[in-house]
């Protein structure tokens, strides 16, 4: 294993994570008929949730950077 796939664990753990803190307001049967999906319409988000959604995109953005690195590392060597 490269460097570039030690990263990737690392990240995918730290997405894994971030999931899991991350709180669901809506119900999960509410979830799949949209009836919960007018009530958080005009709700802003503030704190550590701003936080974790902020982190989930920018460890996204990381982990599929360094997918594409791990990728053309080993077509070099």
């Amino acid at each position: 294993m490269k460097a570039a796939d030690y990263l990737i664990l690392i990240v995918s753990f730290l997405l894994i994570a971030n999931v899991l803190l991350l709180q669901s307001d809506d119900d999960g049967m509410n979830s799949f008929t949209g009836v919960a999906s007018e009530q958080y319409k005009n709700r802003k988000m503030q704190g550590s949730e701003l936080f974790l959604n902020r982190s989930m995109m920018v460890l996204t953005a990381f982990f599929i950077g360094f997918i594409f690195w791990s990728n053309s590392i080993d077509r070099l060597f």
